[in-house]
């Protein structure tokens, strides 16, 4: 999304459909701190699959429901989403899953991924992730 820093890319090309790649966060440790994920993300193409978010246990092989979920092309620009993480008991993991579209013409990309120690300050709504 700009010069610095790093951001975590999927080619769609290769591979066959529902592939699955995901990028798993070391433990969190996040006691009783409400936290708001923040993230950028790019999905760009005629093939776009699916760009899942999860907060799962750590330990667990549970996913659980996703906590962000986008699928399909979302514009040439990236856009940016706020997530209200879902308070849990023991260290968490963010799980960030990309799901392949129906061909090679859908790559999807995720930058800027931080987390904040307050709520999500354009949170709509219960745990609605937001865009801008």
């Amino acid at each position: 999304r700009n010069s610095s820093g790093k951001y975590m890319y999927v080619e769609a090309s290769g591979g066959s459909p529902v592939d699955k790649a995901r990028l798993i966060s070391p433990p969190l440790y996040m006691g009783s701190t409400i936290y708001c994920l923040n993230f950028h993300y790019h999905m760009y193409g005629t093939q776009v699959g699916t760009l899942n978010v999860y907060a799962k246990q750590r330990g667990s092989s549970d996913l659980g429901d996703a906590i962000f979920n986008r699928s399909d092309y979302q514009d040439r620009r990236w856009r940016h989403a706020q997530v209200a993480l879902p308070e849990q008991r023991g260290p968490i993991q963010i799980v960030f899953e990309t799901v392949r579209g129906s061909g090679a013409y859908g790559d999807i990309a995720i930058d800027d991924v931080n987390l904040a120690t307050d709520l999500c300050v354009r949170l709509v709504g219960e745990n609605a992730p937001t865009e801008g």
